[in-house]
């Protein structure tokens, strides 16, 4: 998982522009402000609902034993059982499972539990209203629309190539930056549908420009340890010293100006390098862009053993 931001930023995993106006604290300042609200609702039960991960979830239930059950996320494991007495659980990731509690009350206190995952893909019945639902969805035609072809199985790295080179040529700058979390599957050898696109790329991110010197990417590179998928420049490190190669091999001076386009998520996250103001905001999306880039500019992906992923050490 990447890790963004500043080391004292306190920011859930998500778009920052998409949360500016809220403000968010650790769990662990904010919990024991909670611990009585069980007896001040006069509740039966008290659930903490979290996606915090089980290392998290286990953190909650020895320091914090006042929760009846902890129904958890984010880590995706698959965990039944119970920690410090309380009973947890955690379902596993892409609907493998769906988690099942059963829970024995008496005078406001848990009993007894029994916790089951239940293995979806060994379940057969299915709810037909909300089925025909998805189906629709998932056939509908824009999504069958075929805009391009790869010439094989491309994996998340070497689709960073193809984005990055996609986003660089229909964005018209020099260079192109793409996070790696930002790609979310492989794209399978044949047809590229629109509905591809939108699988390894599903967050409706904007497409923005930056204008900044060499020595300003340097250090952005330098002060922050991101790790990007990089179009338009090549990026050796030596020792110390990072540099810059143009797509034919000359050395690229700290001085020259070069234009970046990118996912606005990259420059919400590092805010101190990439101002808002300084932003020229595109009108499509970066999905968008790649799909007209497919219409229009270049209908072939093939990037076999591509890798220009670069992360300053």
């Amino acid at each position: 998982m990447e890790t963004f931001g500043k080391p004292d930023d306190i920011i859930p995993s998500t778009h920052p522009w998409r949360v500016a106006e809220l403000s968010f604290q650790h769990y662990y300042n904010m919990v024991e402000q909670y611990m009585g609200l069980k007896e001040q609702e006069n509740a039966d039960l008290y659930v903490a609902l979290t996606h915090l991960g089980t290392f998290s979830d286990k953190v909650l239930a020895n320091d914090y034993p006042y929760f009846d059950v902890i129904i958890g996320g984010h880590s995706n494991d698959l965990n039944q059982g119970e920690v410090n007495g309380t009973p947890m659980l955690m379902a596993g990731s892409r609907l493998s499972h769906l988690g099942k509690i059963e829970l024995t009350i008496k005078n406001k206190e848990v009993i007894a539990h029994e916790t089951t995952l239940i293995n979806l893909s060994n379940y057969s019945d299915v709810d037909k209203e909300l089925m025909t639902l998805i189906e629709e969805y998932n056939n509908a035609p824009e999504f069958d629309e075929v805009i391009g072809v790869a010439s094989s199985h491309h994996s998340r790295t070497e689709i960073g190539c193809f984005y990055t080179t996609a986003l660089k040529e229909y964005m018209d700058v020099d260079i192109s930056f793409q996070n790696n979390g930002g790609i979310r599957s492989d794209l399978a050898e044949g047809d590229i549908t629109v509905l591809d696109i939108y699988n390894f790329d599903p967050f409706n991110n904007g497409s923005v420009v930056f204008t900044m010197t060499v020595a300003e990417i340097k250090d952005f590179f330098k002060q922050t340890g991101a790790g990007l998928h990089v179009s338009g420049i090549r990026i050796e490190q030596n020792r110390d010293e990072i540099i810059f190669f143009d797509e034919d091999g000359n050395e690229i001076d700290d001085t020259e100006t070069l234009t970046i386009g990118t996912n606005d998520y990259i420059p919400a996250v590092y805010d101190s390098y990439f101002s808002i103001e300084d932003a020229d905001i595109r009108e499509l999306t970066t999905a968008e862009s790649i799909i007209e880039y497919l219409k229009t500019m270049k209908s072939t992906v093939d990037y076999n053993d591509c890798d220009r992923y670069f992360r300053y050490k």
